[in-house]
């Protein structure tokens, strides 16, 4: 059996490579809704089956270093069969996959409401294919491992060296994992990055009232993605993954824009508090 201080650190080192994945995924998911709203099909089921398939990408990519992570955390131990070490290995892999992965599944069904989808239910669950493939996938690698173990001579595994995981564009530089290894985490995020994001979609909302239409998106898509923005700012705890997404997404429709530069001036200064680099 492993002991519960193994599966603590396993499980923080996985909590923190899926909130850097999803960080990711926010941004990328931005992208989608900008070049979507450039082409005027941001308000049809396009957007929906994008996001749904870089949902299922994210889940397949989630199963992989999930396992990685904790089969990593085995090798810094000696370790002997146990007949029940199957089913602990299966439980935490299933915890950090559970059937509704609730951050997944509400970037679906944000991009459902903007693109005015009523009925998700026509859709086919590609999110929950690519877990049941993943899931599969894992279980069948801890078997594996499970019978190697049973039939080797109960030694001490191999030192394995340290592994950096690098999360470009976040606010989590790396993770770092293998025996003896430590890591410093530091989010970056500045406490006034909030208030300074919210100043300049408020003056971004003010200007685009003021111009007839943009270069190279649709004006009033623009709009809801900053009332959406200004919206989740205003919380008491806003999500600063979807506000790194409504900032590049708001960035890239204005930033053609001669008459929004001053604005977006604004926006790429106040990006840069929350890691987000504007060009």
């Amino acid at each position: 059996m492993l002991e519960d201080e193994l599966i603590s650190i396993a499980d923080r080192q996985i909590q923190l490579a899926s909130e850097q994945q999803e960080d990711k995924l926010s941004e990328d998911i931005a992208k989608i809704r900008v070049e979507l709203s450039k082409r005027g099909m941001l308000r049809g089921s396009t957007l929906v089956l994008m996001v749904q398939k870089a949902c299922a990408q994210a889940i397949s990519e989630r199963g992989e270093f999930i396992w990685e992570i904790l089969f990593r955390c085995i090798q810094t131990i000696e370790i002997e069969y146990d007949k029940n070490l199957e089913q602990q290995l299966k439980s935490i892999v299933s915890k950090h996959l559970p059937e509704q992965v609730e951050s997944l599944s509400s970037l679906v069904l944000e991009a459902a409401k903007q693109a005015r989808m009523q009925n998700l239910a026509s859709l086919p669950d590609e999110v929950g294919k690519a877990r049941g493939a993943v899931l599969n996938k894992i279980y069948t690698e801890i078997e594996l491992f499970l019978v190697q173990l049973k039939h080797s001579t109960p030694k001490a595994t191999p030192y394995s060296p340290s592994q950096v995981y690098n999360f470009h564009n976040s606010n989590i530089g790396a993770i770092q994992t293998g025996s003896g290894s430590t890591a410093n985490v530091t989010q970056q995020v500045n406490p006034q990055s909030v208030p300074e994001v919210l100043r300049a979609f408020t003056l971004i909302q003010e200007k685009l009232l003021s111009i007839e239409s943009l270069p190279s998106s649709d004006k009033s898509e623009v709009i809801e993605i900053v009332d959406d923005g200004i919206n989740e700012l205003k919380k008491v705890k806003p999500n600063i993954s979807k506000i790194k997404s409504f900032i590049s997404a708001v960035g890239d429709s204005i930033s053609l824009t001669a008459d929004l530069k001053p604005a977006y001036e604004v926006l790429k200064s106040a990006a840069l508090m929350v890691g987000v680099n504007l060009p």
